[in-house]
């Protein structure tokens, strides 16, 4: 999307529809394409829901929430038809739902994550963790 957006402004003396032309095969994509996270999203529920351990890594709750976020971004395919409304690349279905289930993935799965560090850490402090920067 950055990309996109400083070739649109690198030249001052473009024509304006030109600019839009690059600013559109920009931001398109960008919003439009959430089929690959959604599949991201698919996948990494069904490797949480088939988690045979007595303890998972991860709850079964957050298979199902993988879900419902791969489901919240799939009205965004839609943008490419219309150019105004909900389904637009600026409308509330397309930008707003999707970043709001991007962000709150991010916030619900880190947290997962690192609580199931600290869990693995507890469980085996004879093979800790590696960290970036320390020898191993």
């Amino acid at each position: 999307m950055l990309l996109g957006a400083a070739s649109a402004a690198y030249r001052a003396d473009r024509a304006p529809a030109l600019v839009q032309a690059i600013s559109d095969m920009s931001w398109i994509p960008f919003v439009g394409l959430l089929c690959v996270p959604a599949m991201q999203n698919v996948c990494l529920a069904i490797g949480i829901l088939s988690d045979p351990g007595e303890r998972p890594v991860f709850p079964r709750w957050s298979g199902y929430f993988n879900i419902w976020i791969g489901a919240a971004y799939l009205p965004a395919v839609l943008l490419v038809f219309v150019q105004s409304g909900p389904v637009a690349w600026n409308g509330i279905f397309s930008w707003w739902l999707g970043a709001a289930a991007f962000f709150s993935w991010i916030l619900v799965m880190a947290g997962l994550l690192l609580r199931a560090i600290a869990r693995r850490e507890r469980a085996d402090p004879a093979h800790p963790t590696i960290v970036a920067g320390q020898p191993s």
